[in-house]
């Protein structure tokens, strides 16, 4: 494309720009959870979920999960008990 032989210009819009209709969002677009994807090199730590409230002591681990879930959480731990004897 050739190039254009003017510089660019910006125009005033002389008119109400809600002259022919007004936004409204509607309910759906109020109700939605907007999702947020902060970028991981913004340099303020963005935490959203607080981690307390997710503690649960080991006790209170052990009464409700099923037997498979635990066999898993002990094979996990001695997998992390193998690691820190190694180092």
């Amino acid at each position: 494309l050739p190039d254009i032989p003017f510089d660019p210009k910006l125009l005033e819009y002389p008119f109400d720009p809600e002259r022919h209709f007004v936004y409204r969002p509607t309910t759906l677009e109020k109700e939605e959870k907007q999702i947020l994807l902060p970028e991981p090199t913004l340099g303020i730590p963005i935490n959203l979920v607080d981690p307390l409230s997710y503690y649960c002591s080991f006790n209170d681990k052990e009464k409700g999960l099923d037997a498979e879930d635990l066999a898993l959480l002990d094979e996990h731990n001695r997998a992390e008990r193998n690691e820190d004897e190694e180092v």
